[in-house]
């Protein structure tokens, strides 16, 4: 074995030297020792042998009590947690003579890593033998695959610049009465907005996204820079996201253009303002998925394009995994992985989850105002998914305002959006004008 840089291949048999040289290693330099199994995450299931698990225990019990390290400490720590201790092991330990405690817990880690992997992989084979889950395993073998890397991956100190700093604190809304509130929307935490049915939850969403990649310049609009968004539309089709967000920007009536009434000029103004979107940083997925299927669009299309906004429409349509039922446990885990690979995908963008809100929250002009404000929803209002409320940084509801229910028209409506969780700061309410037939949300003035 080439103690110089382990030139050889990581065989079984050579695992009991380097798990032996590693130990050594942090008996040797204790304080390089420390930092090591903590930059490292060496953990006593790192070791595979008996004897060396043991030790490692002792060693970092040792450590955290601040004990130095001699034979005879060791052998008396050694003696309480092992029965059939044998201080002939320890001396073939100390015998290595290895003072590299960096190198040697690094190849403990690979080391680990292999094992996982193979065991990983000896699952999916025998999986991929029923040919009905092949999608279902391979989906899966890349979720399993990719938190083994996220786990075992090295965290030392980040070299970020101040702007990006400020960056990774999130993003603003393009509506002010949300920012007076709010101020940002946080990055690499999931934001939650919950309504109704017919509230325009999908066309904030968009609102919001086409604000974070395109800025106005005269008459026409440019891209921002180092900008891109995602959005996984599963329940619209792409090509109606796109017929929205047409609308939103040129100020043509989707009613008119559901109905095919549109004039040459106003067809000429839909084309370009569709050739702007296709051509913008943005990506619509819009098929139905499960947990570990968005988990893995979200990490693939943030690692190519360096993603920095995410919009989920809306979270009652995620798939549930095969054979099993959406219930609280269902909606448990699915916010757990989404809120957990949001946390380590390294350009940190912001998340706008969509959520339906349950009955009780139903409001119609028919109502008296004593009924309207009993229906004003709240957060246990968030159906089914009471789980990923925990989960958001911030939570709110958008609902028509009661007290202007009479005041509203067909085509304009007053809502509110009451921000009812904000972990990084305050809560309260915006006020805000949905434009259906432009498909815009604005100020109320």
């Amino acid at each position: 074995m080439d103690r110089g840089g382990l030139q050889t291949p990581l065989f079984p048999a050579m695992d009991k030297d380097i798990e032996r040289s590693a130990l050594c290693s942090i008996i040797a330099k204790p304080a390089d020792g420390y930092k090591a199994i903590t930059l490292h995450n060496i953990t006593p299931d790192c070791f595979t042998i008996g004897y060396n698990r043991t030790l490692f225990e002792v060693l970092e019990r040792m450590l955290s009590c601040a004990e130095g390290f001699t034979k005879q400490s060791i052998s008396i720590r050694m003696k309480s947690s092992d029965g059939s201790y044998d201080i002939s092991m320890l001396e073939e330990v100390m015998g290595m003579k290895e003072n590299r405690p960096g190198y040697w817990c690094d190849l403990v880690r690979m080391l680990t890593m292999k094992r996982h992997s193979e065991a990983i992989m000896i699952d999916a084979q025998r999986k991929l033998k029923n040919i009905f889950g092949v999608e279902e395993c391979l989906s899966g073998f890349s979720e399993d695959i990719f938190q083994l890397l996220a786990n075992w991956k090295i965290e030392e100190n980040g070299e970020d610049d101040f702007n990006t700093m400020i960056v990774k604190t999130g993003f603003g809304s393009f509506l002010k009465p949300i920012r007076d509130v709010i101020i940002t929307y946080p990055a690499g935490v999931p934001s939650l907005v919950g309504s109704r049915p017919g509230c325009g939850k999908t066309t904030f969403a968009v609102n919001e996204m086409l604000a974070h990649i395109l800025k106005k310049k005269g008459d026409w609009y440019e891209y921002r820079p180092e900008r891109h968004t995602m959005m996984f539309s599963l329940e619209m089709s792409r090509s109606y996201i796109y017929r929205k967000a047409a609308c939103m920007l040129s100020g043509i009536d989707e009613r008119e253009v559901r109905a095919g009434k549109l004039d040459g000029k106003k067809m000429e103004m839909l084309r370009a303002y569709y050739d702007l979107l296709r051509k913008a940083p943005m990506y619509i997925v819009d098929k139905g998925l499960q947990p570990r299927q968005i988990c893995n669009y979200m990490r693939a299309t943030c690692e190519r394009k360096n993603t920095t906004f995410i919009a989920l429409d809306y979270i009652q349509r995620v798939k549930a995994y095969s054979g099993r039922s959406k219930d609280r446990e269902f909606y448990m885990r699915a916010s757990n992985d989404i809120a957990d690979t949001l946390k380590q995908i390294p350009s940190k963008p912001m998340m706008l989850i969509l959520s339906q809100l349950s009955r009780d929250a139903d409001m119609n002009r028919n109502m008296t105002l004593a009924k309207l404000l009993e229906a004003v929803p709240t957060l246990k209002s968030f159906k089914e998914s009471g789980a990923l409320e925990e989960e958001a940084y911030v939570a709110g509801v958008l609902y028509p305002d009661p007290k202007l229910m009479g005041a509203s028209s067909p085509t304009e409506q007053y809502m509110v959006m009451e921000w009812l969780k904000n972990r990084g700061g305050e809560t309260g309410v915006s006020k805000l004008m949905f434009k259906k037939r432009y498909q815009k949300f604005e100020k109320r003035s």
